[in-house]
């Protein structure tokens, strides 16, 4: 198995953060209102490549976490990375969709 349960948790973890910066805090009414305002200009200026791994996008957020987060957290192993960013990304959708079903 190439994730043990630490890289597990850490990319639960990650998976968690993105879905609470994309979906709830940076929301209209919210602390970070003013930074989805910002990605949405940048959206709108056809920078959709910037603003989406910005978090625009929960899974785009997710990526980007989550490949910067283990190359700062791990003895470097190109499989075992890999199998991070995808199942950081795996997580993020399910609690994307949870997150949907509760309270969209």
């Amino acid at each position: 198995m190439y994730l043990t349960g630490p890289y597990i948790m850490l990319s639960l973890s990650t998976a968690i953060l993105a879905v609470v910066i994309s979906l709830v805090i940076s929301t209209k009414g919210n602390i970070l209102s003013f930074y989805q305002d910002f990605l949405c200009w940048l959206d709108d200026k056809g920078l959709e490549w910037i603003a989406k791994p910005m978090g625009l996008c929960p899974k785009c957020l997710a990526g980007q976490l989550s490949l910067w987060i283990y190359l700062l957290t791990a003895d470097y192993n190109v499989l075992q990375h890999i199998f991070f960013i995808a199942w950081t990304i795996l997580l993020t959708e399910i609690l994307t969709a949870i997150y949907g079903k509760i309270y969209m």
